[in-house]
């Protein structure tokens, strides 16, 4: 069973690359930034952003 990750304040997804790595699934990034809630999207297109 995979461990999954919900990154706060994730920004463009540094935090959650490093778990992605290490072979974590991305569910869900939360940030207030738009740019970087969009470049997070980008990043990791199966995961939730709000």
């Amino acid at each position: 069973m995979k461990r999954t990750v919900v990154d706060l304040f994730c920004g463009c997804g540094g935090f959650s690359r490093g778990f992605l790595e290490e072979g974590f699934d991305i569910v869900l990034g939360i940030d207030i930034d738009v740019k970087a809630s969009k470049s997070f999207s980008e990043n990791f297109p199966k995961a939730v952003i709000l």
